[in-house]
This record gives C-alpha cells, sequence and structure tokens, in this order.
C-alpha cells in the first residue's frame, strides 16, 4: 500500500506512515519500502538490482509487472533467479532454442531456469568463458514453497543441459539422429531411448 513516511522510532525500528485514508499506521523497518518513480517506469528491469529505492515491496511489484506486462516468469536478483508460478502455460517461457540460433545467456539479462543451466554448464565447459566460475564444482539449488513450481523447474533445468550435451555430441560428429525419436531397435532387442526424455524423467525421483 502507498502512504507517506510521518516519523520513524527513535531506536530507527519502526515507521509511522500516513495511509492513503488519512490515517496513521506503525509498521516495523524491514515492511517499510521507499518509493522511487523508477517503481512504475515504463521500461522494467530484468534484474531487480537496477530498481531505486529496493525493499520487498519494490520487488513484488517488480515480479509481477514483468508477469503482467511482459508475461515473463522470471527476474533476477543479482546472480539468482526468481521465478513465478503463473498457474498456466506461457510457451515462451519454455521453448528452446535449436542451433545455429542457440541463445546465449549472460547475467543480468533474459533470466530463466535455462539461464541457471546455462552457466553450470558452461562454467565447467568453458570456465574461461565465464571468470567468475573458473575452478568451482557446480551446482543448480531450487528452492522455494510447496506448489511454487520446484519440480517443474528442476525438470526444465534437467532438459537443457541434456540438450546441450546432444548439441554438444553434434559438434563431435557423434549424434545419432535417432535419438529424437522414442526408441531405436538395437542388435539383441535393446532400446535406446532419447537421452532428454530420459533425463527429464528423473526428476520426480530426485524429488
Amino acid at each position: 500500500k502507498l502512504g507517506h513516511l510521518v516519523k520513524k522510532s527513535s531506536d530507527g525500528k519502526t515507521y509511522t506512515v500516513r495511509m492513503e485514508n488519512g490515517k496513521n499506521k506503525d509498521f516495523p523497518k524491514t515492511d517499510v519500502c521507499q518509493y522511487d518513480e523508477s517503481h512504475d517506469a515504463e521500461e522494467i528491469p530484468d534484474d531487480v538490482c537496477a530498481v531505486k529505492g529496493f525493499g520487498k515491496a519494490a520487488l513484488l511489484k517488480t515480479m509481477r509487472r514483468r508477469l503482467v506486462e511482459k508475461l515473463t516468469i522470471y527476474t533476477y536478483v543479482g546472480d539468482v533467479i526468481l521465478c513465478l508460478n503463473p498457474y498456466m502455460g506461457i510457451p515462451a517461457m519454455v521453448d528452446i532454442a535449436e542451433p545455429p540460433a542457440v541463445k546465449q545467456y549472460k547475467l543480468g539479462t533474459d533470466p530463466s531456469s535455462y539461464a541457471s543451466a546455462h552457466f553450470a554448464y558452461y562454467g565447467q565447459f568453458k570456465p574461461d568463458d565465464y571468470p567468475s566460475q573458473q575452478n568451482r564444482d557446480q551446482s543448480c539449488i531450487v528452492s522455494g514453497e510447496s506448489g511454487a513450481g520446484k519440480t517443474v523447474s528442476c525438470g526444465l533445468i534437467m532438459t537443457y543441459l541434456a540438450r546441450l550435451s546432444n548439441w554438444r555430441k553434434q559438434e563431435l560428429g557423434e549424434f545419432d539422429e535417432e535419438e529424437d525419436g522414442d526408441s531405436k531397435e538395437e542388435e539383441g532387442g535393446s532400446s535406446k531411448k532419447n537421452i532428454t526424455k530420459l533425463v527429464a524423467g528423473v526428476s520426480p525421483f530426485l524429488e
């Protein structure tokens, strides 16, 4: 809710705010976020660290505007990616650009689950291109409340990692085109299944 700061308590822990209805109300300091015109700027940043007067309210407003105005569920906070569960399908949020139009993710722009997987993969594969990732093991940590979409996010990350692996096999000339199918009968009657689908299917077991 919008309001005007009236005073701060002597210990600085409580703020008195005049609400839109004209009444004063006390709030803990942590619940008060100073309003700035950037909160309503036409250009909505991919990284909320670029928002002035940053706080809970500014963060939530930025995420809401990104969903409503740009139909994107992802927002950066530094190198952390926040995701809203939209409770509906948004194809642009799950589509993966195929070669030769593979997307090269960069911190601060185009946040997504795929960006996390991209940084982890190339932090191992091409560490010179990602100086901040050099000499590090890689992890994609997914956390959130029940129903926030953790299982779906894990599945997206694993699907993208498998896709990166298949693209690498193509570069090395080792890619079997029939891996794009559901299965392939080999000698002895064994079945060779699509690696991308296999990896994506592991997600429920990890959960």
